[in-house]
């Protein structure tokens, strides 16, 4: 019991962690984008490029799995959204911000497919 007990709590630890960090990295991006004195639109932009992200990683990441097994794809999409999260301290180009949202976006949903894999294999 204990063993399952881990194997479970660890997934579910994991995407707590991650849907609290992708939400204060949401917040962060209007607030950031307002100190630099951007438009409406780009906003508009960054959150649309995100959810197209989205879209993309929960198509393409089963090929991902296949070739490198959970863990690892989890390890990889993990440390891709950690550069990409400190990329968006130091953007100051809004294309530089639509290619890190694009690859937030892909990485935040492979995760969540990851994690769903994992659970569903238990």
């Amino acid at each position: 019991m204990l063993e399952f007990t881990r194997r479970v709590l660890s997934p579910v630890i994991s995407l707590f962690i991650l849907s609290t960090g992708s939400s204060l990295l949401g917040t962060l991006l209007p607030v950031r984008l307002e100190v630099m004195s951007d438009s409406v639109v780009i906003v508009g932009f960054l959150s649309t490029i995100f959810y197209v992200g989205s879209l993309t990683g929960s198509i393409f990441i089963e090929n991902l799995i296949l070739k490198i097994g959970l863990v690892r794809c989890f390890s990889l999409l993990s440390a891709i959204m950690a550069v990409t999260t400190l990329a968006c301290g130091s953007a100051e180009s809004e294309l530089l911000w639509l290619a890190i949202r694009l690859f937030y976006g892909s990485c935040l949903a492979g995760i969540w497919v990851v994690i769903k894999a994992w659970m569903m294999s238990l």
